[in-house]
């Protein structure tokens, strides 16, 4: 537009430029090299220059410098009058901190940048894809699922940060499905791909779609067996989300409820895991092993005496029994 207004005229030519300057991995680190050195001669020069500086902070990270990447990015989030003199460099420099923290495992500190990238552009995807991306690996599902939603919901904004928005988008939609799919919502992570399909018809939406529909969904004999392998493990609230799991699919699971009893049982809250170790009997047929969770927890909740006639009731079933015939003869 400029060239046009100095009076400029375009042309069509029969002429294709193919730029080869960046083919081999060895080009691109020796113009990086080049690059680094020159932001750097230039930054001494001009260390208030805000956008030198991230570029900068950006080709450190080609070479793996991520904590001196960090601290650029830090001084430009930190200087008074950033955001109001580079308000795209200020943001970026947010989400760079976030996203390298991220890249670190330091998941905590990726949450934090993240929430204070939110805070400035509430409708910028990149904070809240970092921001879920951190909670993902926090372990708190529910809470990144949401980030993600966020993201997915923002449109893509003219800036002078370059952004792949489209390769941003795959990726929350990546994270959404997988935690999807580790809580067992097989229906919303598809829906979520087909309509994210309707508005952008990609390929890689298509191929995610695609192994979704042909992913063998695990029986609940194998959630089981995850089940008693994360409680083995004392990993109880991830144990946890696969009984409910399992619990939503079949009411009738006396093993999952069994399984939620046990883990309300190592929190200690006995009165929850005398309920649930109950409704275990109620559901499922009879088992030794339940009923003297059962016996267990009343004695630690004082309700002995309704356990004992739970036990009385089983052992009237079925007389085998001879772990629960000697408790009940103690």
């Amino acid at each position: 537009m400029s060239a046009k207004r100095h009076g400029f005229k375009g042309v069509h030519l029969p002429v294709k430029i193919i730029h080869t300057g960046y083919e081999k991995l060895e080009q691109i680190f020796s113009k990086m090299e080049r690059n680094l050195l020159l932001l750097g001669e230039e930054l001494a020069s001009n260390p208030d220059a805000f956008s030198l500086r991230f570029l900068y902070a950006n080709t450190l990270l080609y070479f793996n410098r991520f904590q001196e990447a960090q601290g650029h990015y830090e001084r430009i989030a930190t200087t008074p009058g950033a955001r109001d003199t580079q308000a795209d460099v200020y943001y970026g420099s947010l989400v760079a901190m976030a996203k390298t923290h991220n890249q670190l495992n330091n998941y905590k500190e990726a949450a934090r940048w993240a929430r204070c990238a939110v805070e400035d552009r509430p409708k910028g995807m990149q904070g809240w894809y970092q921001w879920g991306y951190a909670l993902m690996h926090l372990n708190e599902s529910e809470a990144a699922l949401e980030k993600f939603y966020r993201a997915l919901e923002c449109k893509n904004m003219i800036t002078s940060v370059q952004v792949d928005y489209n390769g941003l988008r795959i990726s929350c939609l990546e994270a959404a499905t997988s935690i999807l799919m580790s809580l067992g919502r097989h229906e919303e992570a598809e829906k979520l791909l087909k309509e994210a399909l309707r508005r952008e018809a990609t390929p890689r939406i298509s191929e995610l779609l695609h192994k979704l529909q042909n992913k063998p969904r695990p029986s609940e004999e194998d959630l089981l067996r995850e089940g008693r392998e994360l409680l083995t493990k004392h990993a109880y609230i991830e144990a946890s989300k696969i009984y409910i799991r399992i619990i939503d699919a079949n009411p009738q699971s006396f093993e999952a409820f069994n399984g939620l009893g046990l883990v309300s049982w190592y929190f200690g809250k006995y009165d929850d895991a005398y309920i649930l170790f109950k409704k275990a009997v109620e559901t499922g047929p009879e088992n030794e092993d339940i009923l003297l969770n059962v016996w267990d927890a009343a004695e630690m909740t004082g309700q002995s005496d309704d356990a004992r006639m739970i036990l009385q009731e089983a052992l009237k079933r079925n007389p085998h029994m001879i772990k629960i015939r000697e408790l009940l003869k103690g």
